[in-house]
């Protein structure tokens, strides 16, 4: 229930932008599933599978002594399929990555995961799907437990800004999906 004026503005969004888009998403990704895969449920092999971090972007890299990235915070990380991680890297919001180098990195990807057959279509899939995650995500501050959590942490001073910023952020994060349409199709 919205408690305050940004609350309102959140839920109207959600209503009339985010939820709209999604389902139109929702459509595309079932019909090219169904296209382009025979059984969805069906489990990757081991060998197509990939330590996937889950929050994974150059805000969570360090930059080594050799020159060489090496990334933390594995909290919410699992052995997944490497679309995942190619979703995650190119969706999180902290340090948005253009959407004209996924081409380089799918091919980077490629080399590492040669036996993954059907990446690019996957990626190609369910990128839409995460980056509404990831809108999604952005929005926990309106959430309950978002609330309580950030008031533990002596962070609910401010949250009527907080959520106005994560709010920009989420209409930042689904304007950005809208260009993804112009490198995946």
């Amino acid at each position: 229930e919205p408690t305050s004026e940004v609350d309102r503005q959140a839920l109207e969004w959600g209503r009339g932008e985010l939820r709209p888009a999604w389902e139109k998403a929702a459509e595309s990704i079932r019909s090219k599933a169904s296209v382009s895969f025979g059984n969805l449920g069906e489990r990757l092999e081991a060998s197509q599978r990939a330590l996937s971090p889950s929050d994974f972007g150059f805000h969570n890299a360090l930059v080594a002594e050799d020159g060489r990235l090496r990334f933390v915070d594995f909290e919410y990380a699992g052995w997944d399929d490497p679309a995942k991680t190619v979703c995650d890297f190119f969706c999180q919001p902290a340090v948005p990555v253009p959407w004209e180098l996924l081409d380089m990195f799918m091919g980077r990807m490629w080399e590492a995961f040669p036996a993954g057959g059907g990446l690019r279509r996957r990626v190609a899939m369910v990128l839409p799907a995460h980056a509404f995650k990831w809108c999604c995500i952005l929005l926990n501050d309106f959430l309950p437990v978002g609330s309580r959590r950030r008031a533990f942490a002596g962070l609910a001073e401010d949250e009527p800004r907080r959520k106005a910023e994560q709010l920009a952020k989420a209409r930042a994060a689904l304007k950005r999906l809208g260009e993804l349409a112009k490198v995946v199709g």
